[in-house]
């Protein structure tokens, strides 16, 4: 169990003590996260202050509010440093120089963690920093850093290199920022190298408005507006923006035939004039000469008529699927009075899954 300590800080005359806080005075938030990480590493001290990243610097005030000192800092034994959020009580950071104990290392997720230990396996992890929209920062003992970070359409999480060393990448990831009057924003950001199965791709993280692919060479490749941020309005405006200024004017032109597709969420560049979008009411596939492309429905319907019967009705043929950066699918939808059919295919209509559910 966590062993619950009194914090007591000591100072040079009576006047300047300063108060004590136990562990029941930190959010509830913080206290599970402490016994859930950190079961074996007493509660040496614990201080609130305004000023994030200040340990010296206590408030002589116990009876303050969230509002006006808003950092909990507690100190463990084994010398481990941790921040909380005084309102809410979020974890900020940890830092522990001679390396996290085990527990600490379930603050990341498992495939992670092994991903982590496969690339630095003799290396200890002395910190963890809250990165907020883009997911957890790592700091190693060997200097290196990492993230644990988004695989966005794809879903679930993977492990990023934060240290990008790069420099024909840097260039084209620069003139890519000032072209479309990112640099503000992106100085604010976080840019990690992300190697999965279906390729590598580096990827800019600003806040949690909007996340920025390129591929190896430093060209851009991806765009995706958050749509669970609270910050989707400056996400769609970056957007539009990439979007006139990287893509040909047939694409604006083909998109705006469409009608009213509600607020864009993705923009992706596949290759051969191809672009993929994600509006709120629809996906698109458009190329550069030849327009809005549509999916491969009679090969399909064929499929439907081969392997269930003809009394089946298409529902939703008429977009697709965005899967990440690098790939995108078509969905189809039949039902007939008793039986719906999901069908999943690649882009040239070889199917990939069939869900058959009874209604």
């Amino acid at each position: 169990m966590l062993a619950v300590g009194m914090a007591t800080f000591n100072g040079c005359d009576e006047k300047e003590r300063l108060p004590e806080f136990t562990f029941f005075d930190l959010p509830a938030a913080s206290q599970t996260f402490l016994t859930e990480y950190f079961p074996d590493n007493e509660i040496v001290s614990i201080g609130i202050d305004k000023r994030q990243g200040t340990r010296g610097t206590r408030s002589e005030n116990k009876d303050v509010n969230a509002n006006g000192h808003p950092f909990f800092y507690v100190l463990l034994q084994g010398d481990i440093h941790v921040v909380f959020a005084a309102q809410g009580g979020d974890w900020i950071s940890v830092e522990a120089a001679d390396g996290m104990p085990l527990s600490a290392t379930n603050i990341l997720n498992g495939y992670v963690y092994g991903k982590l230990k496969e690339k630095e396996p003799q290396a200890a992890i002395t910190a963890f920093y809250s990165l907020n929209g883009p997911g957890i920062g790592i700091t190693l003992d060997n200097g290196r850093n990492y993230a644990q970070t988004h695989l966005l359409a794809y879903g679930g999480v993977t492990l990023g290199e934060a240290d990008i060393k790069d420099e024909d990448f840097k260039s084209k990831y620069n003139e890519f920022l000032k072209r479309n009057k990112l640099e503000a924003a992106a100085a604010n950001g976080h840019l990690f190298k992300i190697t999965e199965d279906e390729g590598t791709a580096y990827r800019l993280f600003i806040g949690n408005a909007l996340v920025v692919s390129f591929d190896e060479k430093g060209e851009w490749i991806h765009g995706e507006a958050f749509d669970w941020s609270d910050n989707t309005a400056g996400g769609e405006r970056f957007l539009t923006g990439i979007g006139e200024n990287e893509l040909p004017e047939s694409i604006g032109e083909a998109i705006r035939g469409v009608g009213n597709l509600g607020k864009i969420r993705v923009i992706a560049s596949y290759g051969n004039g191809n672009y993929g979008f994600r509006f709120e009411k629809r996906d698109l596939l458009v190329n550069k000469d030849k327009g809005i492309l549509p999916p491969p429905s009679e090969i399909v319907d064929k499929l439907i008529a081969d392997y269930y019967d003809t009394s089946y009705k298409s529902y939703y043929p008429q977009g697709i699927t965005l899967v990440g950066a690098y790939e995108y699918r078509y969905s189809f939808l039949y039902e007939n009075k008793n039986t719906r059919v999901l069908i999943d295919t690649d882009p040239n209509g070889a199917w990939s899954s069939i869900k058959a559910v009874y209604i």
